[in-house]
């Protein structure tokens, strides 16, 4: 997962802002996800990696520290407006959501809160 988070990293093309954005829509836990999601975000600056998961209906949120927004204080504000529930530190978070409607929605404000 070490690697292939860097190698991930590296092919995700920076937007306008030097951001780079890996999003994935899976079926499953989110376990399997959180190392790689970590990996990427500590493999250099401007590192978003967000996946949504169907069953169960969960969101998992990494942030590299140079962002400057809080992967935490985000999930927590927008799933507790949904439905969900969950949380974390200022680089990961998870949460869970009642179904897969509110989990596709969690993503969608996830990054409009990210600009």
């Amino acid at each position: 997962a070490v690697w292939h988070g860097r190698e991930l990293y590296e092919k995700t093309p920076p937007d306008e802002r030097g951001r780079r954005l890996h999003r994935a829509g899976e079926r499953g836990p989110l376990e399997p996800w959180r190392l790689l999601a970590q990996n990427f975000v500590a493999a250099g600056p401007g590192a978003v990696f967000l996946v949504t998961t169907l069953e169960p209906p969960a969101v998992l949120l990494a942030l590299s520290p140079d962002t400057g927004a809080h992967a935490g204080q985000i999930l927590k504000a927008v799933v507790e407006g949904l439905g969900g529930r969950g949380g974390g530190n200022a680089q990961l978070a998870q949460a869970s959501l009642p179904d897969a409607v509110r989990a596709a929605e969690a993503a969608r404000q996830i990054l409009d809160r990210l600009g």
